[in-house]
């Protein structure tokens, strides 16, 4: 029977004044709807509905069905609340044993939270390996400046011309070395390199311009927001002449594994010499993605110059690679070279820039 009362005239139901469903009914109540919510996927109502069945269990020491704790299990796991779910499973599987309508599905529930809390485990784990091995990146400061990008040379290629003077603007922070095979895998979980037998500390390779993006944006997200990116080319080029005019930096033997020196394999990071600015390998082992796209020198003089969309005169839709790798019999500092971004290559490598 529905309980009514009169106040001022008005009849309106006696619970809008306070008076409780009995414990029983409350818990049928909040089946009710959480079975409603768990339909309308808000788990995360349907859980505070089945917390309220608890509270008034434990206030009143009454009984709830026999198939509550595999509910609560079932909404749990979909929270990735695993605890909860172990628990409540464990509690339904106690309690029914055997003979429980829903024992299959509890044994099965249980199996798939373990298996959830050791892949929720072991993505904690590679997130601080991941977050290790870029806190170990060693990074270079280089100045703001100018420098004449290009090359008259005419042993070069046409698109190192015409000589352009450019200014770059603000200081910024260049990988030390190549990206490192070791550090790929950390973030990437593989290691695509053709040449794995050079061992972790060699650049990784056989990474395309878009394999590249997605090794940054996992390095990003562990970092809240842009943290990294690949240099632009004047970026690239300032670094690697580091205040020189030539070709090369430095004797190219003692600088750069290239061509004559080691035609066969990348070697491990590090171990020529490095420019005047301390970078190491900006020619040879392997050539580096860059952020442009390829297109002729502007020309004139230019600031922070960037190529961030295809040219007319270059209709494929190709990414720039700087540095030459150790198969290139050349690896001038002025070097260029055009690839499509989806395409690994295998003396094809990268460094970082790290944002300030």
């Amino acid at each position: 029977m529905r309980i009514w009362t009169t106040l001022l005239g008005l009849t309106v139901p006696a619970l809008a004044w306070g008076m409780q469903l009995p414990p029983q009914i409350q818990v049928d109540r909040y089946l009710v709807r959480a079975e409603r919510q768990i339909e309308e996927r808000d788990l995360t109502g349907a859980k505070d509905s089945l917390d309220g069945i608890l509270e008034l269990r434990e206030q009143h020491a009454i009984e709830v069905p026999e198939d509550f704790p595999l509910m609560y299990a079932r909404i749990s796991l979909g929270l990735e609340l695993y605890a909860d779910a172990i628990e409540h499973a464990t509690q339904y599987l106690t309690m029914v044993g055997r003979e429980g309508d829903h024992y299959r599905e509890a044994l099965e529930l249980l199996d798939r939270t373990e298996t959830a809390m050791d892949e929720a485990a072991a993505a904690r784990r590679r997130a601080v390996e991941r977050r290790e091995i870029t806190d170990a990146m060693e990074f270079i400061r280089i100045p703001a400046g100018e420098f004449l990008m290009g090359s008259e040379n005419p042993a070069t290629r046409g698109f190192q011309r015409p000589v352009t003077r450019v200014r770059i603007s603000r200081s910024f922070d260049l990988g030390k070395y190549e990206v490192t095979q070791a550090e790929w895998v950390a973030a990437m979980g593989n290691n695509p390199s053709y040449f794995r037998g050079c061992g972790p500390s060699c650049p990784v390779d056989s990474v395309s311009w878009f394999d590249v993006q997605e090794f940054i944006a996992r390095l990003n997200a562990l970092y809240g927001g842009e943290r990294y990116r690949l240099p632009t080319e004047a970026e690239w080029e300032h670094a690697a002449r580091a205040g020189t005019t030539g070709d090369y930096y430095g004797d190219l033997s003692a600088i750069a594994w290239c061509g004559p020196d080691d035609p066969e394999n990348p070697r491990p990071v590090g171990q020529k010499q490095p420019n005047a600015w301390g970078l190491h390998d900006m020619l040879g082992n392997v050539s580096e993605w860059v952020q442009d796209w390829i297109d002729d020198y502007p020309g004139g003089q230019v600031m922070d110059y960037l190529r961030d969309r295809r040219s007319a005169r270059y209709p494929r839709p190709e990414r720039v690679g700087r540095g030459g790798g150790h198969v290139n019999q050349s690896c001038r500092v002025s070097d260029r070279s055009e690839m499509s971004p989806d395409q690994p290559l295998w003396d094809r490598g990268f460094r970082l820039v790290r944002v300030q």
